[in-house]
């Protein structure tokens, strides 16, 4: 671990960029009734019932040395996740 967090304190050099990436998949939603108003002194009511929408998958990467990020979705239409295309595109 600790040879891992040298690598962020090394100094900058273009030619070498630290980059971080992370995936992670999100469920989409709709809500089926529209929100009750909102009432003085009260919070917002949403009902629990919802319709699913398919799920979509998430790709992230950070520069540490350009403070540079980018959130991306990897999934097409078609469901085939582009992650090869995705991580070619960072560099």
């Amino acid at each position: 671990m600790e040879d891992v967090l040298e690598v962020y304190q090394r100094p900058y050099n273009p030619l070498y960029s630290v980059v971080c990436l992370d995936e992670t998949s999100r469920q989409l939603i709709e809500e089926t009734r529209p929100s009750l108003p909102v009432k003085p002194g009260e919070n917002k009511k949403i009902d629990y019932e919802y319709r699913r929408n398919g799920v979509v998958d998430l790709l992230g990467y950070f520069i540490a040395d350009q403070l540079q990020k980018l959130i991306q979705s990897i999934t097409d239409a078609s469901g085939v996740v582009c992650m090869c295309m995705y991580m070619c595109m960072c560099i």
